[in-house]
């Protein structure tokens, strides 16, 4: 499921790289889009009812996105993979991604790597990691940390009052729901806690259906309908106006019993942005974020050379007898692991240049089409 606001991106992404599925068997892509915005007559479109560009505040509160601009970050974005989770839950493949309307995906590489990840018998979460602390009443993410470590040293501070406490007042659903009955209730900081980062995260069927069936799923929804309609107070501060949709579902994964926390190899597999790294590590590529549109049909050419040219791949799933971190927000029966799929190129192979960092993604951008599309 790609979280998508923008008919133009999904355009693109139709006439680039998910032209390299060619209809791979297993692959299955829907555009998770809301009302309000013009849309397409496509049967790849899954349609919610989420109102596009939907924010906290008033229209009228200039921290707003200005007008004609994509926003990240809205509660759109939040209300979207709630909807899509619940609808994932109902389908049939064994493993769910979301992702977003400005990635480069390889899909054999994504199928590769979701292959793999069906191998495991536990419920899996898979990204790229990092980690903040979560208060629970607003939903609000705080204390950002690259690791772990990073993340419990900013718990610390006075003013977050965070714990790694699972079962504090407000944290379990069952004995403490958040509710308008309690206005007291503290507003419970727990950390810290990894996130899969937005641009591609995968989940194993099990790990959805979990989720759409726990209490704290529906209490979290309830809450941030109830602050959205201006009956339960939002977080006043840094950050506020928003829900960060990715750290709000790594909180819930954090309390998901037995899970298996995967991590993509970051700047080989996985890129978060447009760099010469991109290109250098092709054999492993699955997914870059924030490409320059023009540059998608070029990924498109050089992933399908590296695929054409490969004579197997070595792949590797290993999981750790230990949880994803210590005195931290998971529950204890979790362990980490990490994956990792390289194409064999033969020791001839060269890395294609790349324009980076001469050419960059321009955030707000829209593609140009059809001039943009690859052609095979």
């Amino acid at each position: 499921g790609l979280i998508s606001g923008s008919r133009e991106r999904r355009a693109l992404l139709r006439c680039t790289w998910l032209k390299l599925g060619g209809g791979s068997a297993g692959l299955r892509v829907k555009f998770v889009v809301g009302h309000g915005r013009p849309l397409e007559d496509s049967a790849d479109l899954l349609v919610v009812n989420v109102t596009e560009g939907e924010r906290m505040r008033s229209d009228t509160d200039p921290r707003n996105c200005p007008a004609g601009k994509i926003c990240t970050g809205s509660v759109a974005t939040y209300w979207k993979l709630a909807a899509f989770l619940r609808y994932a839950a109902t389908q049939p493949e064994p493993m769910i991604g979301r992702g977003d309307d400005d990635v480069f995906l390889s899909p054999p590489m994504l199928l590769a790597h979701a292959s793999l990840l069906a191998r495991l018998s536990q419920p899996v979460f898979a990204g790229v990691f990092e980690w903040y602390s979560w208060r629970t009443q607003t939903l609000h993410s705080t204390g950002f940390g690259l690791s772990a470590g990073a993340a419990r040293h900013g718990r610390k501070k006075v003013w977050r009052n965070c714990t790694s406490a699972r079962k504090a007042l407000g944290h379990d659903a069952a004995q403490h729901p958040v509710s308008l009955t309690t206005p007291r209730q503290p507003d419970l900081c727990v950390g810290p806690l990894a996130f899969a980062k937005g641009p591609l995260v995968m989940l194993s069927s099990s790990a959805v259906r979990w989720l759409v069936r726990s209490p704290l799923f529906s209490r979290d929804l309830k809450r941030a309908r109830e602050m959205m309609d201006g009956r339960a107070p939002p977080y006043h501060g840094p950050g506020s106006g928003r829900i960060d949709d990715d750290v709000q579902l790594g909180y819930w994964m954090a309390q998901l019993p037995h899970l298996r926390v995967v991590g993509f190899r970051r700047y080989m597999a996985w890129h978060d942005r447009w760099k010469a790294g991109v290109t250098g590590y092709l054999p492993r590529l699955l997914q870059a974020h924030k490409v320059p549109w023009d540059k998608q049909r070029t990924l498109c050419n050089q992933t399908r050379a590296v695929w054409s040219k490969a004579r197997r791949a070595s792949v590797s799933l290993h999981c750790d007898s230990s949880p994803p971190c210590r005195d931290c927000a998971h529950v204890p029966t979790q362990k980490a692991c990490a994956i990792d799929v390289a194409l064999d190129l033969g020791p001839s192979w060269r890395p294609p240049p790349t324009c980076a960092p001469v050419c960059n993604f321009k955030k707000g951008s829209e593609p140009q089409l059809p001039g943009q599309c690859w052609a095979p």
